[in-house]
């Protein structure tokens, strides 16, 4: 990987209607998973968490197709070592942490 990863294929949208937060996001390979993405993807959740006006929060996919493709397979080949393996994985232990630690619910549309 070496720093591949932080090319970010794909985005996060959050939007706030009263008071629910979506959390939207999506990347070109069936809504696959970089490192770059789950990134955002964290970072915006735990952003949304601290805004006392949220009573819920909404995680979806843009588009058509699937919800998610899992993890970016394109990513996971470029990975060389041990290190760059659990920083990797790390970031979807820190997307579910971000959704764990959030002091309201947050529901999953897919």
């Amino acid at each position: 990987m070496s720093d591949s990863s932080a090319v970010i294929d794909g985005r996060v949208v959050v939007e706030q209607i009263g008071a629910i937060s979506y959390v939207r996001f999506s990347s070109v390979k069936a809504n696959s998973l970089s490192l770059g993405l789950l990134e955002q993807l964290s970072s915006a959740l735990r952003q949304v968490a601290k805004d006392k006006s949220v009573n819920v929060v909404v995680l979806e996919s843009e588009g058509q197709g699937a919800f998610c493709g899992g993890a970016s397979f394109e990513e996971m080949k470029r990975i060389q070592d041990l290190e760059e393996a659990k920083r990797f994985f790390m970031g979807f232990g820190n997307v579910i942490l971000a959704m764990v630690r959030c002091p309201v619910p947050v529901v999953v549309a897919v």
